[in-house]
């Protein structure tokens, strides 16, 4: 939240206005960091041990991470960073990100004693 006094052209595109009562969803977000990943020559891959609740795979030689999978069996069939993720990962050791994006979490923005806050709720109504 940001005060009146703020910079709001720096961040144009992030920030949205919200007005009391309104709903607002949010998705949590955890990047788990890089992971060692072995391609065999049979297409089969070892992965180093990682979260369980991971959903977003993708080479780390991807500059950008544009190129996301939500397991690591299409990373290793679709990943190689060359080929834009149209092509499978060669054999060889690989470097990965692996992330959590949670599905959309809906919180209602209100204003308690002049104070600002978000509180969770069941969504849209």
């Amino acid at each position: 939240m940001l005060d009146e006094d703020a910079e709001n052209d720096r961040l144009d595109g992030c920030c949205m206005e919200v007005h009391p009562g309104q709903i607002v969803s949010f998705c949590a977000h955890r990047m788990y960091g890089y992971f060692e990943l072995i391609v065999n020559d049979d297409r089969t891959f070892e992965c180093d041990p990682h979260p369980d609740d991971a959903t977003h795979f993708a080479h780390a030689d991807e500059a950008d991470s544009e190129t996301m999978f939500n397991c690591i069996a299409e990373l290793v069939e679709q990943g190689d960073p060359e080929a834009m993720g149209s092509a499978p990962l060669p054999a060889g050791v690989h470097l990965i990100n692996i992330w959590h994006w949670s599905d959309e979490i809906a919180f209602r923005f209100e204003v308690e004693d002049g104070k600002p806050k978000f509180v969770r709720c069941a969504g849209a109504q």
